[in-house]
């Protein structure tokens, strides 16, 4: 796994972005500055520096608002399953990912399917706050609307997008490319499923959670890394970042085992986990349980009535627990 969870509003991050889009600016210029953006009417005195894309602060609430969307469906998608996108280390929810390698080291499935949902996490928040005009460098009031230039918004918040998760390369250049092209996917499923939408309607546009399964679905048929290489050279041709390539979430390293606790790879593991109370939950939270060699069992919490179902360990057998203190006991 490759996330690691810091505080975005960290010195050393922030020092990055900017030189990042310091960059950016000497490239593209900058794009829509209340400067030199005389036809944008909402670039005045008051708001410009709050709204444009070029504030450290706006930025850094972009990546913070997308990155929780991103995370937030991850565990929409996954809260019934062995993978719940939740991880060992607590501060990931707390602090929210930033992409450098140190909290989450390998790079397996769940980290490219990470890497895909957050980075279209952020270029859903983007878009979104371009259409409701918060941003200055893009617009889309009725004007815009009815000369399509909403739909011109989707390359801009994907470059933006890109911007804000590739710092100065550093570290392994096998894994960085890797977690690049899983950022990639993310990208370039949103554009698939956003593209026509936001030429018609960009304020009701909203496939969000199309944009979301779709990429859980390439989560099961993530490929190998070295797989991906031999079968390129097998077929005799050169490697090229092709759109068929791009909508492939990859991986290199194995999964950990998710039934057992392991600090190193983030895995929390399935015992403790509550699960759901209804019939049809407890179903499957059981068949869930045994799946790790675990039972099901019913704890109260807090007032006799609040009971909640959880995996735990099964009792131990009476001739077990005779040289264990009575204290203790299984729950």
């Amino acid at each position: 796994l490759n996330l690691i969870f810091a505080d975005l509003y960290s010195t050393e991050l922030r020092d990055v972005r900017d030189e990042v889009f310091d960059d950016f600016s000497s490239n593209h210029g900058h794009l829509g500055s209340p400067k030199h953006d005389h036809n944008n009417r909402r670039a005045d005195p008051g708001s410009a520096i709050v709204n444009s894309i070029q504030d450290a602060t706006k930025r850094m609430k972009i990546m913070r608002a997308g990155l929780s969307r991103g995370l937030g469906e991850c565990q929409r998608l996954y809260k019934d399953e062995l993978w719940d996108c939740s991880f060992y280390n607590k501060s990931v929810t707390g602090n929210l990912p930033d992409f450098v390698q140190r909290t989450l080291p390998y790079a397996n499935k769940e980290t490219a399917f990470l890497h895909a949902i957050t980075t279209a996490g952020i270029l859903q928040e983007i878009v979104s706050q371009c259409a409701a005009n918060k941003i200055t460098e893009c617009s889309c009031d009725k004007k815009a609307q009815r000369t399509s230039r909403c739909g011109n918004n989707l390359t801009f918040a994907a470059e933006v997008t890109l911007n804000l998760l590739r710092p100065r390369p550093q570290g392994n250049n096998d894994r960085r490319e890797i977690d690049e092209k899983n950022q990639n996917v993310g990208i370039e499923v949103f554009k698939g499923n956003y593209k026509n939408c936001l030429s018609r309607v960009p304020k009701k546009c909203d496939k969000w959670q199309e944009v979301a399964k779709e990429l859980k679905n390439k989560y099961q048929s993530a490929v190998k890394s070295n797989n991906v290489q031999q079968q390129q050279l097998s077929m005799g041709k050169v490697f090229r970042r092709n759109h068929m390539q791009l909508l492939v979430l990859t991986y290199q390293d194995s999964s950990p085992d998710y039934c057992q606790r392991n600090v190193t790879a983030g895995s929390p593991g399935l015992e403790g986990r509550v699960c759901g109370n209804d019939r049809k939950k407890t179903r499957h939270c059981r068949s869930l349980c045994r799946q790790c060699g675990l039972k099901l069992m019913r704890e109260r919490r807090g007032s006799p009535i609040n009971t909640v179902t959880v995996c735990r360990q099964r009792k131990r057998s009476h001739q077990n627990r005779k040289g264990h203190n009575k204290g203790n006991r299984s729950p």
